[in-house]
């Protein structure tokens, strides 16, 4: 079958596009395959070219002739319309000229279209996040963009289409995407930090100095202890307390220490000797005496109620060893510690 060679016209719509390609120059021309007036299915034989410079192929219509040279390039720009703009599920109104600031965990779904009524369905898509991406992410004729979430930062969306021809048009949409950074990120949550630790620190010192504080001091070990383990220490360690919970009983005397100690006379007489360096009745009044000093500082007491309160019942006898104990008598001692 066969048609009569025949000159082509331009049509507007309705088939698939088709490109001319120059080898030389690399350059790429895009038009309708309906300019062609039907559809057609050329065999794989090598065109001819007539004297005027047509091109002539075989086709399931016939012969079919045309000149290149009249096939212009299809320069159509699409307007490209962002039909929705959502964040995290949720639609917002999307102010072209202004940032868009979402969270690191949103992401981003967007809807384009580019209106090229040729062939709406040959229209190509694709787009580019700068800032994570380095190539363009080409998405076919689907146009729905899908944007997982980002790390903190400012990135700019690109977004553009081809025409109905296939071929790519300057019609690019870009829009500042700003990924705010969470507040535990931020220099100020860093500070917030510093301030939280710095008062939990404080706030620890006081409790502790507060306990510390209400707590009793533990006494300071007696010079008596030092050096002595085991039953020597608890010996001096109980006699001691003895003495010192009796220091006002005048009627204590060796045979009650004896008892007290559980020991015979002789054992209480060595160990005082061996541990204590002197006898047991002479570590008494020297316990009592330095009692006596204690009270004479405190103040409030005359130096008979300090001698009953040592258990020195005779305050005149109480005078005589204070002055032999410490060279001074008790009431000069007093003017001494008060002056």
């Amino acid at each position: 079958m066969s048609s009569r060679p025949s000159r082509t016209k331009p049509a507007t719509s309705g088939s698939p596009p088709r490109n001319r390609l120059n080898p030389q120059t690399g350059s790429l021309i895009g038009f309708p395959y309906d300019r062609l007036g039907h559809t057609l299915r050329f065999n794989e034989g090598a065109p001819l070219r007539t004297r005027s410079g047509d091109l002539c192929f075989n086709s399931s219509a016939g012969i079919f002739c045309f000149d290149p040279e009249e096939i212009s390039n299809n320069n159509f720009v699409p307007q490209l319309l962002i039909q929705g703009f959502y964040i995290a599920g949720e639609r917002y109104s999307l102010n072209e000229k202004e940032a868009v600031h979402i969270h690191p965990s949103d992401g981003i779904r967007i809807q384009v279209a580019a209106v090229d009524l040729t062939a709406p369905e040959q229209v190509l898509y694709s787009y580019k996040l700068e800032g994570a991406d380095k190539e363009w992410n080409h998405l076919g004729n689907q146009n729905s963009i899908s944007i997982p979430p980002q790390r903190p930062g400012r990135y700019t969306l690109r977004i553009r289409s081809t025409n109905g021809a296939g071929l790519e048009v300057d019609n690019e949409k870009a829009f500042t995407i700003v990924v705010r950074r969470q507040f535990l990120q931020t220099g100020w949550a860093g500070l917030l930090y510093l301030l939280i630790a710095g008062l939990v620190v404080f706030l620890m010192t006081r409790k502790q100095n507060r306990r510390r504080a209400a707590e009793p001091e533990e006494p300071e070990e007696s010079p008596l202890l030092r050096g002595l383990h085991g039953d020597d220490r608890r010996f001096v360690e109980t006699f001691t307390r003895f003495l010192d919970d009796r220091l006002d009983d005048g009627s204590l005397d060796v045979p009650q220490m004896c008892d007290a100690m559980n020991v015979s006379r002789s054992v209480l007489f060595e160990r005082c000797k061996t541990l204590l360096g002197t006898t047991p009745a002479s570590f008494l009044r020297r316990m009592r005496l330095e009692r006596a000093q204690e009270l004479i500082r405190e103040g409030g007491r005359t130096m008979t109620e300090v001698s009953y309160a040592v258990g020195i019942n005779d305050p005149h006898y109480f005078s005589k060893i204070f002055k032999k104990e410490f060279g001074v008598k008790p009431t000069d001692y007093r003017r001494t510690t008060t002056s």
